[in-house]
């Protein structure tokens, strides 16, 4: 896909995390000026071998709910949650 072409991976947890805070800061700024004529435009996705069309707030709608659950796995995977599971249980 074309939006991957110049993709490089962060070298560090804190450029990952600025990259992010920059593309969520990015997203709420386009949501903000959402009418309800901008939720009902149509989108064109490039999927690399079609391109897939939907309402902007069918996308965002999976956008807001695909975040929630890879931020679950994240969550369930977390050296930090694995940390807080074992120093609460050897108490």
């Amino acid at each position: 896909m074309r939006v991957y072409r110049d993709f490089a991976p962060a070298s560090s947890l804190g450029e990952l995390e600025a990259r992010q805070r920059a593309s969520d800061e990015r997203l709420i700024a386009w949501c903000d000026g959402l009418d309800e004529a901008g939720c009902d435009a149509m989108v064109d996705m490039d999927r690399g071998d079609h391109v897939q069309r939907d309402r902007a707030a069918h996308v965002l709608a999976h956008l807001f709910m695909h975040q929630t659950h890879h931020r679950g796995q994240f969550t369930r995977c977390s050296p930090a949650r694995r940390w807080r599971r074992r120093s609460s249980t050897s108490s």
